[in-house]
């Protein structure tokens, strides 16, 4: 697993990167969690790009679980890239009394060799006036024939390729 090829504000496409690099070693047990909610504002604690023990809003996030060791895989976390699942949920999702419910997070669950297989990205969100808002990754952009895209993972009542949305509760029952 080569954590190596990573461009910040560019999670989707990290995740997308590392999945490629673990496509050898077989990649049938792994989920991409895609983080949204409809008002795409999520809260999340942990994240690097604010200080320390501060929550930040993300409209998405894009980590990578690996069902069979149970980890997560997240760039952009202070926990460090490579997590047990119950840590870093109980670490990165804000406990009750911090919920509202327009930040409440919703992950939607996407097999990795289908997001391998579909997913692209035209880079559209991160560009304003003609400019981009960050530096753009070192690769190609990702495309796929059959795509799926930002804006359909934003949709949550868009279910191709998606085995099902669940909340961060859901997800981790069906792994404990």
């Amino acid at each position: 697993m080569n954590p190596s090829l990573y461009t910040a504000c560019f999670c989707e496409e990290n995740i997308w990167q590392l999945g490629k690099s673990i496509q050898a070693e077989g990649i049938q047990h792994f989920n991409v969690l895609f983080l949204t909610n409809e008002q795409k504002s999520i809260a999340l604690f942990k994240q690097k790009a604010v200080p320390q023990d501060n929550v930040i809003l993300w409209d998405y996030h894009v980590v990578l679980h690996d069902t069979k060791k149970n980890l997560v895989y997240d760039y952009d976390t202070r926990l460090g890239f490579k997590n047990t699942l119950v840590d870093y949920f109980e670490a990165t999702f804000p406990p009750e009394p911090f919920y509202i419910d327009e930040y409440k997070t919703s992950i939607r669950i996407i097999n990795l060799e289908v997001y391998l297989n579909h997913f692209s990205s035209n880079r559209k969100h991160m560009i304003a006036n003609g400019l981009p808002l960050q530096p753009m990754p070192p690769w190609p952009k990702i495309q796929n024939i059959e795509p799926l895209t930002l804006q359909n993972l934003w949709d949550l009542n868009h279910h191709q390729f998606i085995s099902k949305t669940v909340s961060p509760e859901e997800y981790l029952q069906g792994f404990m």
